[in-house]
């Protein structure tokens, strides 16, 4: 449920200041909160691009709960390190969800987590899971034995929005993922998004959903990352106003749907 906490909170950019975290980490927090997209003034950047390279060894554009330590997130991360982290034989590492199968999300769930608190070498391990379960779209099957094989083909798009999104955090930390980072946002673009009735529109999968899928047009609401697009719109300029666009189409299909 934490972690599900986390991860909501960096999608939609809800505040967090007042939200206890106890999944351990620090949480992404982007700064433009409207619902609308624009675009921020070079001076705004140019601060927040300062603010980032002053605090690199601790985070990249976060901030914990308010009475929250370094030292019990430091505590939480390793609990959870200590009991879902697998480290296979290759040197990779997988996410156990349970006995010995792992998902995608799991994958997603520690790679932004192990780049929120700066343990690269898990996060290193976590990427090298990944890449050895991409497809041919260059998206991560979802299903997978610990350490094995994979049981179930085609990407779940929320999963690796997660990784683009950690791959970008990480960058901004450590520097080297760019390419990485650019080419899961670019297959996230080309095969899990859709124009349906006037919105763009995030598909569930690769392989399946929205209105281009004649057999399956459902979508999954939860799946939407405005938050991501609006950085991955910063991290890839050329893209920026296909990921606004987007952005904008999730706010105003979220807020049909509370209608």
């Amino acid at each position: 449920m934490q972690i599900r906490l986390f991860r909501l909170s960096l999608k939609l950019a809800f505040p967090l200041s007042q939200l206890l975290i106890a999944t351990s980490a620090w949480a992404f927090s982007p700064k433009q909160s409207s619902s609308e997209p624009t675009h921020k003034s070079e001076k705004t950047l140019e601060i927040q691009g300062k603010a980032v390279a002053s605090q690199r060894e601790q985070t990249w554009y976060a901030y914990k709960a308010n009475g929250i330590q370094r030292e019990q997130l430091q505590a939480e991360y390793d609990r959870w390190k200590n009991r879902h982290l697998v480290v296979c034989g290759d040197g990779s590492a997988d996410v156990r969800q349970e006995n010995a199968v792992a998902v995608s999300e799991g994958t997603g769930y520690g790679m932004l987590l192990s780049a929120s608190i700066g343990d690269r070498e898990v996060f290193d391990r976590l990427l090298a899971g990944f890449l050895r379960r991409q497809n041919s779209k260059g998206m991560m099957n979802w299903q997978f034995t610990l350490c094995g094989d994979v049981l179930a083909k085609g990407a779940a798009t929320d999963a690796d929005l997660d990784i683009a999104m950690a791959l970008v955090m990480a960058d901004h930390k450590w520097g080297g993922y760019r390419g990485q980072a650019e080419a899961l946002i670019g297959a996230i673009k080309k095969n899990a998004v859709a124009q349906c009735n006037g919105f763009l529109v995030l598909r569930p999968g690769d392989q399946w959903g929205a209105c281009v899928d004649a057999s399956d047009q459902r979508l999954n609401p939860s799946y939407f990352a405005p938050a991501y697009y609006r950085e991955f719109s910063r991290f890839m300029p050329r893209d920026s106003d296909f990921w606004l666009v987007l952005a904008y189409d999730s706010y105003r299909l979220l807020n049909r749907y509370q209608q």
